[in-house]
């Protein structure tokens, strides 16, 4: 049986167990958010999807680019002591300057 939206729609299918495009009520739940809440953002367009027929459908693709999109990254800690060991240097820099 083929993938269906909330709504009992089925998702249409490219080939063999692969999808061409998924509904907006389907989408949102694959990323926990309300069907609403991905609406207003394609209406605003903040996020890339597909308007057809008056219907709002998401290519596998454009999926992920959501999740790319909204992927906050922990720090750097790396740079941030690169950042801290260079401050640190001017600050010594300047401290031996005016001892001069």
């Amino acid at each position: 049986m083929p993938e269906q939206d909330p709504k009992g729609q089925p998702a249409v299918a490219a080939g063999p167990g692969q999808t061409l495009y998924y509904t907006v009520g389907q989408v949102a739940k694959m990323l926990g958010v309300s069907p609403r809440w991905l609406a207003d953002r394609c209406r605003a367009e903040e996020v890339d999807h597909v308007y057809m027929a008056r219907k709002r459908k998401f290519t596998p693709a454009q999926v992920e680019k959501v999740l790319k999109q909204y992927t906050v990254e922990g720090p750097d800690f790396e740079a941030e002591r690169r950042e801290q060991e260079r401050i640190a240097r001017r600050a010594r820099a300047r401290a031996a300057a005016r001892r001069k």
